[in-house]
């Protein structure tokens, strides 16, 4: 992960002091073209989702994108500050509000 002119190891502190998550897409330049990267790879994503779910909230649509990344549980309970057993349970909250209790959320998150 780059941070100024220093290339640091995920998980290694920074000179500021913060730990940097590792990125799961490693080679994929997003910083210097982060617009392209948003409009062509997430944006439909996003407006695939309202057009089927419309109550998902900003929240909801949030924790899909990071499971559409490809980041897992304990990574995404750690970038929301919540232990992982809380989102397990907020995993289910949002498979019960999309309709799919007994389905696998990140396999429909891919699919769509």
């Amino acid at each position: 992960m780059k941070h100024g002119n220093n290339t640091f190891a995920p998980g290694r502190p920074t000179p500021d002091g913060r730990r940097p998550m590792a990125f799961p897409f490693y080679g994929l330049d997003i910083a210097s073209d982060r617009y392209t990267f948003w409009e062509n790879s997430l944006m439909p994503f996003v407006r695939k989702l309202h057009a089927a779910h419309a109550a998902l909230t900003r929240s909801d649509i949030t924790v899909l994108l990071l499971i559409r990344l490809d980041f897992t549980n304990e990574q995404i309970a750690r970038m929301l500050h919540i232990l992982p057993s809380s989102f397990r349970l907020r995993r289910w909250r949002l498979k019960r509000k999309l309709g799919l209790p007994g389905a696998d959320l990140r396999d429909i998150v891919m699919r769509l």
